[in-house]
């Protein structure tokens, strides 16, 4: 029985494989990052919390975060990282809105904060000659318990949350801007001050995916790791700078109705660039960032530009 459903799956991944792969590629920025999951999408925008990740507004505060990614890509990659499709161009624009409030009440020394993301993209694919564009709402992310800790040097972050799909999906149409499948996500990051003039951060995100619905297939669960080391050049500084990046690796195996798909289809990913920051006032920021992938497996490998901005909803605090 097994063998044959093993037979099944691995006729029905090649015979997809050129259109299904692309498709993933749709929800790689925010609500399927075409990594490690069906056509290499991953639900949590790669290298998107690369700076201060573990700070969250002040008790009785609310922010408003706004994301924007571009990202291009002119191969698609097999377990090997060689190129897997002939022609494949992926054009990306993400977008994604983040509204975060920190309760007044606090637990033993740790902050209680919640948080909702929507998420669209603008996805352009072309493979083995076929071209797609569409344009959707990717997906909604409700992050109900954050617990935050915050020392003089030290800001310590974690918290579970759940990727809704949204918008329609199409499994024939090779862009889609969402994955469509519910995906479990947890996140733990840590963000070093030793002094006011650096900051070391890190966020790493645990994803365990469900089932899409129309193609029964099942994505890995992965881990996406985003890295900051920023540095600020004066004392009380407006400006920074810094280099940033991420590591995806992906731990199970892609299934089609509890098959293995080829060899998992394992996602892999490295990236890493520069970023500048512009702080407006301590709770009002600006970010530019730049990845490149270097290493890709079973996705796409590109390039990736950020625009990232933070300001305070309500009444002000200190960050």
């Amino acid at each position: 029985m097994m063998e044959g459903l093993n037979k099944v799956a691995s006729k029905t991944w090649w015979r997809h494989r050129q259109i299904v792969v692309c498709a993933v590629v749709a929800t790689a920025l925010f609500g399927g990052q075409a990594q490690a999951t069906e056509k290499g999408l991953t639900q949590w925008a790669q290298g998107v919390q690369t700076i201060v990740p573990a700070i969250l507004p002040p008790p009785g505060d609310t922010e408003f975060y706004s994301y924007l990614q571009y990202y291009s890509a002119d191969r698609f990659n097999d377990s090997h990282g060689d190129p897997a499709i002939s022609d494949f161009k992926a054009n990306i624009i993400g977008a994604a809105q983040r509204v975060v409030h920190t309760w007044k009440p606090t637990l033993g020394g740790w902050n209680l904060s919640s948080g909702v993301m929507l998420a669209e993209a603008n996805v352009k694919l072309e493979a083995a000659g076929v071209r797609s564009n569409y344009t959707g709402l990717t997906y909604i992310y409700i992050t109900p318990l954050y617990l935050t800790r915050n020392t003089k040097t030290l800001h310590l972050l974690a918290g579970p949350g759940v990727y809704l799909p949204l918008g329609p999906y199409n499994k024939n149409r090779l862009a889609n801007s969402t994955n469509n499948y519910t995906s479990f996500g947890l996140e733990i990051a840590a963000t070093w001050m030793p002094n006011e003039r650096v900051e070391i951060s890190n966020e790493t995100n645990f994803t365990v995916n469900g089932t899409n619905p129309d193609t029964h297939y099942r994505s890995g669960t992965y881990m996406i790791s985003d890295f900051g080391l920023n540095f600020a050049p004066i004392k009380n500084p407006k400006w920074w700078a810094g280099v940033n990046g991420f590591y995806t690796k992906q731990f199970t195996d892609d299934t089609i109705r509890g098959a293995k798909v080829g060899d998992g289809f394992r996602l892999e990913h490295f990236a890493i660039g520069p970023q500048v920051m512009y702080y407006a006032t301590p709770a009002v920021a600006y970010a530019l960032k730049y990845q490149h992938e270097f290493i890709a497996h079973n996705g796409p490998q590109g390039d990736r530009f950020w625009f990232e901005v933070v300001v305070p909803l309500g009444h002000s605090g200190s960050k």
